[in-house]
């Protein structure tokens, strides 16, 4: 299962290094417009959003303005550890000047509120990902950080009595929507197809991709092919 996974990352960021810039900003308005009609987003009033990286991810700008102009309060990652996260309230759209991470992500200074300190829950989270596939599993970049935030909100919840519910919303660019159930599924993952039924891309026709080992005459780089279909 690993070796799948490893296989799988290694295709899948040598396709995203060849995307244009144009692309992405093409991708992500056309996704962000469909975020912002749906009735999870508009009943939403917490919402957990991802800041993107600086190249290869779908840009989530555009929500992150619409939800403050809409009143909510938003909910950013910051990372604190191996597989650990707090989402913590950013109250300001102007994010440029938070201090970055390794992978040039803004992140809050971790001195605001966040979600599961005095009772507060979260609507709906933004989630990104390495890849998604038609079984809407998750493939993440292999840090853990979104499964196991989401096990702690779903214990919390539990101890707690939460009664809302949390809506799970991944959303990716065209190149990383696998056409298959390619993607392996371990106990532990949180983000498959029985816990998230929304996932959105501003495409129909998925690439597809190969999860067997490379052959020993094959390029050290194996490339995602696009669908012939």
């Amino acid at each position: 299962m690993s070796s799948q996974k490893r296989l799988l990352r290694t295709q899948i960021r040598k396709v995203l290094s060849a995307i244009s810039s144009q692309s992405i900003d093409l991708q992500s308005n056309l996704v962000c417009q469909r975020v912002l009609q749906m009735p999870e987003w508009k009943q939403s009033k917490n919402i957990c959003l991802y800041l993107n990286m600086p190249k290869a991810e779908l840009r989530t700008n555009t929500l992150l303005s619409a939800a403050f102009e809409q009143g909510k309060r938003v909910f950013i990652p910051k990372c604190l550890g191996p597989h650990y996260m707090e989402m913590f309230e950013l109250e300001s759209p102007n994010i440029q000047l938070l201090p970055k991470n390794n992978w040039g992500i803004p992140e809050p200074a971790g001195d605001t509120a966040k979600v599961m300190e005095n009772g507060i829950h979260c609507d709906l989270i933004i989630v990104p990902a390495l890849a998604f596939d038609t079984a809407f599993a998750r493939l993440g970049h292999g840090k853990g950080f979104y499964d196991a935030f989401l096990r702690r909100y779903s214990t919390w919840c539990t101890e707690k009595s939460i009664q809302y519910p949390l809506h799970k919303v991944g959303i990716c660019l065209q190149e990383q929507w696998l056409s298959s159930r390619v993607i392996p599924i371990e106990p532990t993952g949180c983000f498959h197809w029985h816990s998230c039924r929304t996932l959105l891309r501003s495409f129909d026709k998925p690439p597809s991709v190969s999860t067997s080992e490379p052959k020993k005459q094959a390029s050290a780089n194996p490339k995602v092919c696009p669908s012939p279909n």
